[in-house]
């Protein structure tokens, strides 16, 4: 289940969000401040991010591994158990794809207040 569809997909969603937040932060204080005056401490990757993110991670392989139905299968469960009270439990690719476009928005705008500060 880890390696399924709807698994690799939010997955490699994250993992690629936080990789390119971090890079084009990076290369927006070089661009703004220097070379000279930007160093790999730029990126504000503490130890207790670093913890945040490792219990994301984790969060999500102990979802995906015990409870596999949250994400995929609830279609199974809603035929053959006929489960139309819990509708929540289905997964509705369009609030994925609403998330995934709030981040890109959200940086956008993150990025051009950063360029308009200075």
């Amino acid at each position: 289940a880890v390696f399924s569809y709807t698994g690799c997909r939010q997955l490699s969603q994250f993992i690629v969000a936080i990789i390119f937040f971090h890079v084009s932060e990076y290369f927006l204080a070089i661009c703004t401040h220097g070379k000279s005056n930007v160093t790999l401490r730029s990126l504000l990757i503490s130890k207790n991010y670093v913890i945040a993110i490792i219990c994301s991670i984790l969060e999500y392989f102990l979802e995906i591994t015990y409870f596999p139905w949250l994400k995929e299968y609830w279609w199974i469960l809603e035929y053959f158990l006929e489960i139309t009270y819990f509708p929540w439990l289905k997964e509705y690719w369009w609030i994925s794809n609403v998330g995934l476009a709030m981040v890109v928005i959200g940086e956008i705008i993150r990025k051009i207040a950063i360029i308009t500060a200075g």
